[in-house]
């Protein structure tokens, strides 16, 4: 009985490990968690709305598809010169269709939902 609890353990603990990582590589956009303010010379354009998939296999451990935060925010930056993104959140879930994908293939795929929100900024100096 207690080989089978072990066991269960186990395979539970192997379930649940993932890992996150979110670079942004090019320091010549300006991106931040924080927002901009008029005195920075800046003025709020809109508000941007992203959502991605992140996929693991195996269990979690082998990242397949995972775009890096540089990626996700190149089409959103149509002037990289002229503008900016603040008030940068980044939320990942695992919610009920993430978790019946998982379920179905016994974990070897193991999808992530990713969105992506903040404020598109632009520069008016």
């Amino acid at each position: 009985m207690q080989k089978k609890i072990l066991f269960l353990v186990f395979i539970i603990g192997l379930l649940q490990c993932a890992k996150t990582e979110y670079y942004l590589k090019n320091v010549n956009h300006k991106v931040r968690l924080t927002a901009y303010s008029k005195e920075e010379g800046f003025q709020l354009k809109r508000r941007i709305d992203l959502s991605h998939t992140r996929i693991n296999l195996l269990w979690g451990i082998w990242g397949v598809y995972n775009k890096d935060l540089e990626r996700i925010l190149r089409e959103e930056l149509q002037n990289p010169e002229r503008e900016a993104i603040g008030n940068l959140e980044l939320t990942e879930t695992y919610d009920f269709a993430d978790s019946l994908v998982d379920l179905i293939t016994i974990g070897i795929v193991r999808p992530y939902s990713v969105k992506v929100t903040g404020d598109l900024y632009e520069q008016t100096n």
